[in-house]
């Protein structure tokens, strides 16, 4: 039997059962921080564009990783671009929607992240707050549930993104609770 813990900030502490010693791990933070600055170094590989329509959530979950090193303020030029970047990803065809990039279409999901990110920047004051909550609310269906997007899937985890974001933008009253 092998039990995993949290011991202090990051270090990891793995027991074994019977007479063995704990094993001590520590997490490499200067290698996590290094693949995390230089994983889009590359951006003429096969693999980079066949993830362009990850570029969002890889954004969010980079970003976050970097707060949890506490290595968000080394990075304040990146800040700048990434902040304006997101900016650009707002889709004109579904205003206040986010696409998971420049020129695709805005989905519930990637508006999430956008919002996520640029709650850790401190920069929702950029956003149309209002816009964005109507977008949200416009992918509610009749039965409460939301699509991710206008061409119609539904999923729960889309709920998810919607009471998410609108709480951030303080927008839930926009939410048809009879169904929901």
């Amino acid at each position: 039997q092998v039990v995993v813990s949290f011991f202090r900030a990051f270090t990891f502490i793995v027991y074994i059962a019977g007479p063995s010693k704990p094993f001590i791990m520590e997490l490499l933070r200067e290698k996590h921080n290094h693949y995390l600055k230089h994983l889009d170094d590359d951006k003429e590989t096969v693999e980079y564009m066949m993830s362009e329509h990850l570029r969002m959530g890889g954004v969010y979950w980079g970003v976050s990783a970097m707060a949890l090193l506490g290595q968000l303020d080394a990075e304040k030029d990146r800040e700048k671009d990434l902040v304006e970047w997101i900016l650009s990803c707002e889709d004109p065809a579904n205003p206040g929607g986010f696409g998971p990039n420049v020129g695709h279409d805005a989905d519930i999901t990637a508006t999430h992240y956008a919002l996520l990110v640029l709650a850790i920047y401190d920069a929702l004051d950029r956003v149309d707050a209002k816009a964005t909550s109507k977008f949200i609310a416009s992918l509610q269906q009749p039965d409460g549930s939301f699509s991710g997007d206008k061409w119609g899937e539904v999923d729960t985890r889309f709920a998810y993104s919607a009471v998410s974001s609108l709480t951030i933008l303080d927008g839930l009253d926009l939410i048809d609770t009879r169904f929901a």
